[in-house]
């Protein structure tokens, strides 16, 4: 178990900020549109669509950091704890959509 976390440790804090930024920001611009646009769609749709582009936005951007990492020597030693980080704002995102609300499945 300690080797697992000293792996995951460099650079899990910067996998976990960074997605963060970067689903805040979708759901940000969710949360606009959402309200902006005078769309005939529920709003509840609207949200499940929303969650699910965060959704898919998360593992793209833990792809790209995962790849950016093994693509520059310098940062090999961080490469688990960069997605592991990227890796568990999407749980943050997937657990309560998918697993906490069996009515919506």
């Amino acid at each position: 178990m300690l080797e697992l976390f000293e792996l995951v440790k460099n650079g899990f804090i910067f996998g976990l900020i960074d997605n963060i930024i970067v689903v805040g920001a979708i759901l940000i611009a969710a949360l606009v549109a959402m309200y902006a646009c005078p769309c005939p769609v529920k709003r509840a749709a609207r949200w499940d669509w929303s969650v699910m582009s965060a959704i898919v936005g998360s593992l793209a951007n833990a792809l790209s950091d995962f790849l950016g990492a093994i693509g520059d020597p310098t940062m090999w030693s961080s490469i688990t704890g960069i997605t592991a980080g990227c890796l568990s704002v999407t749980l943050m995102l997937v657990v309560p959509k998918y697993c906490l609300c069996p009515a919506r499945q």
